[in-house]
């Protein structure tokens, strides 16, 4: 995703800059201007997601940019900064649907969580369109079956069309078998028919895919990440081969569909991989993100799941584990400027608050104490 910063106070644009995670956010680039030329500018050539904007500048005002956006039919999602509360401009904001309306001085973590929930939002957004869009196929072929078949044409009755609906509920049942002879059955009829080329196994593949992703998402999985093995690559390149290989890439794709999906429905297993990732790489900048793609799930699921399952959120057991290592070494003698960025703090002030928060004292007075406090 894309983010641009606008202000024309550039001390307050570089500040954001660098004290947002914006890897860890998801977003790969972050533009800035200091006037609203420059950043309509930026909004056109380069199609950025969301918009951080001062409301309040010389040479416009940030209600004046996203009036133009939106005038222009641009959907870039607009997070506004002020020095004072206004009702003129947050009325304004309001008017042209704003996401969000922070008042300066503005405070990183707050920041940091609009962000996170406009990622979100944009995310859900782009998973609807695209099943919308997968939905409005399918639904395009149907009315094509139908107005094909009461022409009577037979060339077009003699093409591989999957039972899209059979394979939609099987795999919501979890029925594995039931969708691969379902497949074997439909790939053999075709074959008998003498209809299977490699256009017919494109479609196949592609319609096979659709179908798998959107379960998925609706599970909850990011179906990109799951698949992202290189056997996986290779039977699906292969795919189009011959009818031998359509099912060899039929079998893993949905084995591993259902395989997953019923491990991530049981959860143990998924909240010990989550653990397991936490306590290898503690001491690196870490967050629910980077813990959700490892069991593939979105992030949202997976601190969903973690906290249904432990009680306690993901952020926070990160924390834990981070200042129960930390404990250690300060009882050993550590540096605590040193021991917090060895448990993965890279902010000195952050980790003491943290620290204090989880044991009730300072990472100095811990310190002093000369050995590890009960709690």
């Amino acid at each position: 995703m894309k983010v641009l910063v606008v202000d024309d106070d550039r001390n307050t644009v570089d500040a954001i800059i660098k004290c947002i995670p914006w890897e860890t956010l998801e977003i790969e680039e972050v533009f800035h201007a200091y006037e609203i030329a420059g950043a309509k500018e930026i909004i056109q050539s380069r199609q950025t997601d969301i918009v951080i904007c001062d409301i309040e500048m010389p040479m416009g005002t940030g209600i004046d940019l996203i009036a133009w956006a939106r005038e222009k039919g641009i959907s870039s999602e607009f997070l506004f900064l002020t020095c004072h509360e206004s009702f003129e401009f947050a009325s304004g904001a309001i008017r042209y649907h704003a996401a969000a309306y922070l008042v300066k001085p503005f405070v990183p973590e707050q920041m940091e969580e609009e962000l996170r929930q406009l990622v979100r939002k944009l995310k859900r957004k782009r998973h609807l369109e695209e099943s919308e869009k997968y939905r409005e196929m399918w639904q395009e072929r149907d009315s094509y079956e139908e107005e094909k078949d009461f022409a009577g044409k037979k060339s077009f009755q003699e093409k591989p069309v999957l039972d899209l609906q059979r394979i939609r509920e099987q795999l919501a049942a979890g029925n594995a078998v039931a969708v691969l002879n379902y497949l074997k059955e439909f790939m053999e009829k075709m074959t008998a028919r003498k209809v299977m080329n490699m256009a017919a196994l494109q479609t196949i593949a592609l319609n096979l895919t659709q179908i798998v992703y959107v379960h998925l998402y609706q599970s909850g999985i990011q179906a990109d990440e799951l698949f992202a093995d290189r056997t996986e690559r290779q039977l699906r390149n292969r795919a189009v081969e011959s009818v031998v290989d359509m099912m060899k890439w039929q079998n893993y794709l949905i084995q591993k569909t259902v395989k997953y999906t019923r491990e991530v429905q049981e959860s143990d297993s998924i909240v010990q991989k989550i653990k397991g990732f936490v306590q290898e790489h503690y001491r690196e900048e870490i967050g629910r993100n980077e813990a959700a793609a490892v069991v593939y799930l979105t992030p949202e699921y997976a601190a969903k799941l973690f906290k249904k399952e432990t009680g306690m959120n993901l952020k926070d057991y990160i924390h834990q584990v981070r200042i129960q290592e930390a404990k250690m070494l300060l009882a050993g003698g550590g540096k605590v400027s040193e021991v917090a960025q060895k448990v993965g703090f890279d902010n000195f002030s952050y980790f003491s608050t943290v620290f204090k928060r989880m044991t009730g004292y300072s990472p100095n007075e811990y310190k002093r104490a000369g050995e590890r406090i009960e709690e």
